[in-house]
């Protein structure tokens, strides 16, 4: 619910300042995506292990901003970030907002991607073991 009420707030913090986009409601679909797969992250790492989850969150998004596109060519970037790109659920987010806002809006597949990211990241437990994977 956090998730879902950062996405609108982002989303109407940037129609207030006057930006639109080309395909609005891709984009507001993708925001509240992008919004639920980053919480779902936070949140189990942060149930595997409270502070050591919150520290490796914190690594995680520091690679993901390096390593997005987001702020700078990814072709700029080190072998490394390179290499990672496309293992993280930032670089999908950025790609499709880039598609929604000012291109032809075809997102190419980055909401099934990030809905596989989300399904993922809420079926692990505690105990760090995917559900999936659990015998029960």
């Amino acid at each position: 619910m956090i998730a879902v009420l950062a996405g609108i707030l982002v989303y109407g913090g940037v129609h207030m300042i006057g930006l639109t986009a080309v395909h609005e409601m891709k984009t507001l679909v993708l925001i509240l995506l992008a919004s639920v797969t980053f919480m779902a992250m936070v949140t189990a790492l942060t149930t595997w292990n409270s502070r050591v989850g919150a520290f490796f969150s914190l690594i995680l998004l520091l690679l993901q901003l390096a390593s997005s596109a987001g702020t700078y060519p990814l072709a700029l970037t080190n072998d490394f970030f390179k290499s990672i790109n496309p293992w993280l659920p930032m670089s999908y987010s950025v790609s499709g907002l880039r598609q929604t806002i000012s291109m032809a809006g075809n997102d190419s597949g980055t909401g099934c991607i990030l809905n596989c990211y989300i399904s993922h990241l809420y079926g692990v437990r505690r105990d760090g073991v995917s559900t999936w994977f659990r015998e029960e």
